[in-house]
């Protein structure tokens, strides 16, 4: 974590140009191999990362230091691509493997015994379902299946492989955005409360909606008189935290996981093209609004304050190498937020995960300031 994290920033301004290169291949090829899920073709990129690091370290520092470890680590892809991602395979089995143990019951005496049998067990109720033809039987043995996963590994089953692939593509805002009303797995958590949006976000959630619906929406603060026009109530429940799969979210309404309010979302630019802006959650909350034909819709929303960027476009990729901005995890930002709007409301499908921030120094005489934005991957699996 701490090379995925705070090794570019904490040590870029004391390596040479080359020890550079060779520490952001190495940064965005663990980056791949630790995500919980893998594409091909990042795969690819990854293997390319590591193929060029080991280039560069022969080139700097000889053949004779291109250890079996070095060239063990170009055969890292081609085994995730056979098995999976490493936390569920290789490198971090055995915490998994710890974790699944210990939900089992035992006495806490005869413990090894006493999960041998359990496995065996587990394993002819495997089989038997698995074999299994009467219908009888069938719904007998679905009585005493094992149990499903409990604490911290129970997260990780909110999600079925076509739901994650549907939440992908929604983060991702390529094909179609979400209206913030799309099912999903999800747990809006505490501090919880009912209350009322003030005028000014009212506005902006009015400017939300008339983005998404052919209607024609007013705030209720605004009616005098009776019309056609979809009254946006003020009302809302408003949450602190937010948990997708095993990720998550804070907001600055609960100050105790301040820390992971930090999010990460998609926009499309005025010429066409998407880009990635880092902001800060306020809060999240749940709206309802009630149509013509008086069927109810329940919006699932965050209110976010984005960064602004930093108007060179260098400095935002300071750390990339081979000037390829996609090079490097590590980009630069402002640490001052836009002026509230209606971008500032998003349908939580939006968000594309979350990330870390700290300070990085630029230049030696004529020291500038700016906050780097480091994004972490995701825990959801399936």
């Amino acid at each position: 974590m701490f090379i995925l994290i705070f090794a570019i920033p904490i040590t870029w301004s004391f390596l040479g140009e080359i020890n550079q290169k060779i520490f952001v291949y190495f940064v965005c090829a663990c980056k791949v191999l630790t995500s919980h899920a893998l594409q091909k073709s990042e795969l690819d990129e990854a293997f390319t990362k590591l193929l060029k690091m080991n280039k560069l370290i022969k080139k700097k520092y000889g053949q004779e230091k291109i250890s079996p470890n070095l060239h063990l680590c170009l055969h890292i892809c081609e085994c995730a691509f056979d098995y999976g991602p490493l936390s569920s395979f290789w490198c971090f089995s055995f915490e998994r493997m710890n974790g699944i143990l210990g939900s089992y019951k035992n006495s806490k005496r005869n413990i090894e015994t006493e999960l041998i049998k359990i496995m065996i067990e587990n394993s002819f109720l495997d089989y038997f379902l698995t074999n299994c033809d009467d219908n009888i039987l069938n719904t007998t043995l679905d009585i005493i299946k094992p149990r499903k996963s409990a604490g911290s590994l129970a997260a990780l089953d909110d999600f079925t492989s076509d739901e994650y692939q549907n939440f992908l593509r929604l983060s991702l805002i390529e094909d179609e955005s979400a209206y913030g009303t799309e099912r999903f797995s999800r747990l809006l958590m505490k501090p919880c409360k009912e209350t009322c949006l003030p005028n000014y976000i009212l506005d902006l959630l009015v400017e939300f909606y008339d983005s998404l619906y052919e209607e024609n929406f007013v705030p209720i603060y605004s009616i005098t008189v009776p019309n056609n026009d979809i009254v946006v109530n003020y009302k809302i429940i408003q949450y602190g935290r937010l948990r997708i799969g095993a990720d998550i979210y804070g907001s600055v309404q609960a100050a105790r996981h301040e820390k992971s309010s930090y999010i990460l979302a998609r926009f499309v630019q005025e010429d066409g093209s998407i880009d990635i802006y880092p902001g800060q959650v306020q809060f999240y909350f749940e709206h309802t609004i009630y149509l013509k034909n008086s069927r109810s819709l329940t919006h699932t929303l965050a209110l976010v304050k984005w960064y602004r960027p930093v108007q060179d476009h260098r400095t935002r990729y300071f750390c990339q190498v081979d000037d390829d901005i996609k090079s490097c995890n590590v980009e630069l930002w402002t640490d001052e937020f836009y002026d509230m709007r209606r971008d500032s409301i998003i349908p939580i499908h939006h968000i594309l995960g979350k990330f870390i921030r700290c300070n990085f120094k630029i230049g030696t005489r004529k020291i500038k300031e700016y906050m780097a934005v480091i994004p972490l991957n995701k825990k959801i699996s399936f």
